[in-house]
C-alpha cells in the first residue's frame, strides 16, 4: 500500500474488522512504528478500546533489515492487543513482551512470517478452547496453523496464491509430523 493511501486502507479495514469481530472479543493488529499514531486514532475511532503501549514482539539479538549495510537490524515488532467490549484474557498475568526468535529468511513464506510459537502463545492469552479465529491478510499462515495445533477453527484470505499453496503444504507437514509424534 503506498504511504498516502495507508490512512484510507487503514481506517477501511478497521471499521470492517470491529464489524464482524464479535463482542466481548479480542484482536490482534500489527503495525509498522512510523505509523504508531495515526493506527492508534484510526483503531480508536473504529471503536476499539486499546491502550497507549504496544505490546512488542521482541526477536532476541536477531535484528532484521532490508538494508544491513545502512540501518540497525529492527529486533522487535510492535502490535496492539485491541478490544471490542469487555473480554477477559484466558492467560493472566504476562508482560507485554514476547520474546520468540524469528524464523530465518530462507525459511519464510511471507517477509512478515511470524514464528508459530509466537501466535500459539498469542492464542493462548486471547483465546478459549473452540474459539473461532479470523485472518483477513493471512500471509504465510501462521496464525491458521497455531489455531489448528490449538484445536481451533481458524478462516483466512490473501491474495497470494503462492503464499495459499505454500501454506497448504506446511498444514500437510504439520499433519504428517503430529501423526508421526
Amino acid at each position: 500500500i503506498p504511504s498516502k493511501e495507508y490512512p484510507a486502507f487503514l481506517e477501511e479495514h478497521a471499521a470492517e474488522v470491529y464489524r464482524v469481530l464479535k463482542p466481548n472479543a479480542f484482536c490482534c493488529w500489527w503495525f509498522g512504528m512510523t505509523w504508531y499514531k495515526e493506527a492508534l486514532t484510526i483503531l480508536r475511532t473504529a471503536g476499539f478500546r486499546v491502550g497507549d503501549v504496544p505490546n512488542i514482539w521482541y526477536k532476541g539479538g536477531a535484528g532484521q533489515t532490508a538494508s544491513p549495510d545502512t540501518t540497525l537490524g529492527s529486533s522487535y515488532e510492535p502490535f496492539f492487543l485491541l478490544r471490542k467490549g469487555q473480554p477477559k484474557l484466558a492467560k493472566t498475568g504476562r508482560s507485554n513482551v514476547l520474546a520468540f526468535d524469528p524464523l530465518p529468511p530462507q525459511h519464510k513464506i511471507h517477509s512478515t512470517e511470524r514464528p508459530i510459537e509466537l501466535m500459539q502463545e498469542i492464542l493462548d492469552l486471547c483465546t478459549f478452547p473452540g474459539s473461532i479465529v479470523c485472518v483477513p491478510f493471512l500471509g504465510s499462515g501462521v496464525t491458521l496453523r497455531a489455531c489448528y495445533s490449538r484445536e481451533m477453527v481458524g478462516y483466512g484470505w490473501d491474495l497470494s496464491e503462492k503464499n495459499k499453496a505454500r501454506f497448504l503444504e506446511r498444514v500437510v507437514l504439520d499433519k504428517v509430523r503430529e501423526e508421526d509424534a
